[in-house]
């Protein structure tokens, strides 16, 4: 019985979806541990036991699995996102095999070899990087609060357990996302051939999609799912435009140490944002004047993206020959 239960939940379509997630963007780990508290109880003769589903509302992703047939242990959970991981992990060994770099030009060999205190330093110094770090910092906030505590708005909103919330949450926004990615890589790779800037105005037309959006979450939380759809379309058009807009202002030998400059940015500001959310909620604070915040900060990112100015002999490469 105990391996019924077992092999039952491992066909748990929720859970599923949960580590397929986590493999995506590394964020199951927290759902997971919400889903399995709320939707399995603790007995202390069996361990961890099914509870009956709530009914599906339309925002959960239902389980194929039917409730009563279905019982988990930790330790089936936690094999799966391990073997999860693994396979993660397992993908870089062909990319290190088989990914080469693209041959270098004369140009780039002649280039001067630059010390990272000198890359820091010329990174730094220039007033378009730092415009960019700030554009690619400031949305970061309500990125990272939206895709983190929208399973507690979902869940306060809906009535629902935090397990169906995360993956309505993450699923629908990580769909938008990629979408996002296509369609905002096309529309930039297009434009681009006309306009330099093309990338900075297919950048900006996501942000404000992402404006739209953080309103959205404060002042209509009816909508939650569509909002969360939303907030991922613009991040595609924001997030997959953001290398691409370096290279135009930064030399290419610059532009891993510039890339990784962002991120340490982005991510220490967004944890930061994550925990100042958690306060303000326990202050009882509204959500539409904490999002009302958000997207003041969303507005002004697309105020600073348009007044980053390009390098010609970098931009004029995007320029079809």
């Amino acid at each position: 019985m105990p391996r019924r239960r077992a092999v039952a939940a491992g066909f748990d379509g929720a859970l599923w979806l949960v580590g397929v997630v986590d493999l995506v963007v590394g964020k199951g780990e927290k759902v997971e541990r919400r889903y399995l508290k709320d939707t399995y109880r603790y007995d202390s003769d069996k361990g961890r036991k099914r509870v009956a589903d709530l009914p599906h509302p339309i925002v959960a992703a239902p389980s194929p699995a039917p409730s009563d047939a279905s019982g988990f242990y930790l330790l089936g959970g936690r094999i799966a996102f391990t073997a999860c991981g693994v396979v993660g992990m397992l993908y870089a060994v062909p990319l290190v095999i088989f990914l080469r770099d693209a041959p270098k030009s004369e140009e780039r060999l002649a280039a001067p070899r630059i010390s990272p205190v000198g890359a820091g330093s010329e990174l730094l110094t220039s007033f378009s990087f730092i415009l960019l770090i700030l554009y690619f910092t400031l949305p970061a906030m309500a990125g990272w609060v939206v895709r983190d505590w929208m399973p507690a708005i979902l869940q306060k909103q809906f009535n629902i357990g935090q397990g169906k919330a995360g993956v309505a949450a993450t699923l629908y926004w990580q769909v938008a996302a990629i979408l996002g990615v296509v369609a905002g890589g096309w529309l930039a790779d297009r434009w681009v051939r006309t306009n330099n800037r093309g990338r900075i105005y297919v950048s900006a037309v996501g942000m404000s999609l992402i404006v739209v959006a953080i309103f959205g979450v404060g002042n209509a939380g009816t909508l939650a799912v569509a909002i969360g759809f939303l907030v991922g379309l613009g991040w595609g058009f924001f997030d997959c435009n953001n290398m691409p807009i370096l290279s135009q202002i930064v030399l290419p030998q610059l532009r891993a140490t510039g890339y990784g400059i962002m991120n340490f940015f982005s991510i220490s500001v967004g944890g930061l944002a994550d925990w100042g959310f958690g306060v303000l909620r326990g202050k009882q604070v509204p959500l539409n004047v904490i999002f009302g915040g958000f997207a003041g900060l969303a507005i002004l990112s697309v105020v600073l993206v348009l007044l980053i100015r390009l390098r010609p002999e970098l931009a004029s490469q995007e320029q079809p020959r």
